[in-house]
């Protein structure tokens, strides 16, 4: 997702301003993929297709919610609600977000910059919202809690990002275009089979500490979401007018539910403490 509306968040411009939780998903009706880190692969994976991006800071894990980016979010209800049995991590605190400053020596803790999308109406002047900053000027109890979920965030970004190193390191990333006859969108990258199958003994072994196995393993799973994620952008596409509105609404209620049930089982949940600001 890109960040370009994105401002730093500061006391001098927010210093008197105060936030609102956020009660909807229609605001990521159109994000149609987002960055995954490593201590949520598992639960990403059983819910959407998962695949690798190159960029300018290296190679990026990433869940696909739409197979092409014209489509909205294949995961969004009319009303807003997410109906996926899983929430990425890098979609649960709007208007919140983070990136990383550039480290330096022996410093071994992620370090980043506080961000805030202005852009979702959820600041105000209202004292009765949550305020951003203390009198003294530190951070609120709040604030403090989004901070530590990204620091935790941050931790885990990094160790994804050099376990994505290695594979690319070993060669094992290969264009993925296609998958069993259905499309991806343009620029994913999938782990190449030959390539794995090639790999020594003393590589799979690197492969198993570093988590990559793991990783890699994910990836092959979750690309089992492609052809029914095809099929359900295809029919709503090519005749929107004929989808059975009451039965949408039922199945978007059980599509809630089982997200409910599922993400109470995650480190990632809603029992913590980032997720409680979507209730």
């Amino acid at each position: 997702m890109s960040k370009t509306h994105l401002k730093p968040l500061s006391f001098q411009r927010h210093g008197h301003k105060f936030w609102k939780r956020f009660t909807s998903f229609d605001h990521t009706r159109h994000v149609t993929e987002c960055s995954v880190v490593a201590a949520e692969v598992f639960p990403v994976a059983a819910a959407f297709p998962l695949v690798f991006r190159k960029t300018e800071s290296g190679v990026e894990l990433v869940a696909v919610f739409s197979l092409t980016e014209e489509a909205e979010n294949s995961f969004v209800s009319e009303t807003g609600i997410w109906l996926a049995p899983y929430l990425p991590s890098a979609m649960r605190c709007p208007p919140f977000d983070a990136e990383p400053m550039p480290r330096g020596g022996q410093v071994k803790d992620a370090q980043f910059q506080l961000l805030i999308d202005e852009s979702l109406g959820l600041i105000s002047d209202d004292p009765r919202d949550e305020a951003f900053y203390r009198e003294t000027g530190a951070l609120s109890s709040n604030l403090e809690a989004v901070k530590r979920f990204f620091q935790s965030r941050m931790s885990s970004a990094q160790t994804t990002k050099a376990i994505c190193d290695v594979l690319a390191d070993m060669n094992l990333l290969a264009p993925l275009t296609q998958h069993e006859g259905c499309s991806l969108p343009k620029g994913c990258w999938g782990i190449s089979p030959d390539g794995l199958n090639s790999l020594t003994n003393r590589q799979l072994a690197t492969l198993a500490t570093c988590g990559a196995l793991q990783l890699v393993h994910a990836h092959q799973v979750s690309l089992s979401h492609i052809a029914w994620l095809a099929q359900a952008q295809s029919r709503m596409t090519q005749n929107p007018s004929s989808v059975d509105l009451s039965r949408k609404t039922n199945a978007d209620g059980f599509l809630s539910a089982l997200a409910d049930a599922q993400t109470n089982e995650t480190s990632w949940g809603p029992n913590s403490e980032l997720h409680a600001y979507a209730q």
